[in-house]
């Protein structure tokens, strides 16, 4: 994995599919986060599915690499967002996953960006 300042062009997080909780990746896709393009991965990911909550409300940031061989993270950031007390699917159902998500997005990689120019 490469560095750890390099912005993210995914977020990891689990969802109840199917009747079990799997492994997603939401894409950043011309600067949003792109709800139709997520896609499980069934196997799941050693460097992330046992680090994710299944019910509560719990992202890290990624970069990924995805063709017809594979999947491939090429950078797993230090910054995550994670509550102790907030259902990720109470978020979705009242409209605000995506907005959470862009918001600590934001603070993360814009924040530093200026501090680092």
């Amino acid at each position: 994995m490469n560095d750890q300042n390099e912005k993210p062009n995914a977020f990891a997080f689990k969802a109840l599919i199917e009747g079990e909780y799997r492994l997603c990746i939401c894409p950043r896709i011309d600067g949003i986060w792109s709800e139709k393009d997520i896609f499980y991965i069934p196997e799941g990911h050693s460097s992330l599915s046992p680090y994710l909550e299944e019910e509560l409300f719990n992202i890290v940031f990624i970069g990924y690499r995805k063709d017809e061989k594979g999947f491939w993270i090429e950078h797993q950031n230090s910054f995550f967002m994670k509550s102790d007390t907030v259902k990720s699917v109470d978020l979705y159902q009242r409209g605000e996953f995506f907005k959470v998500i862009e918001e600590g997005y934001k603070s993360f990689y814009e924040q530093s960006e200026q501090s680092s120019g």
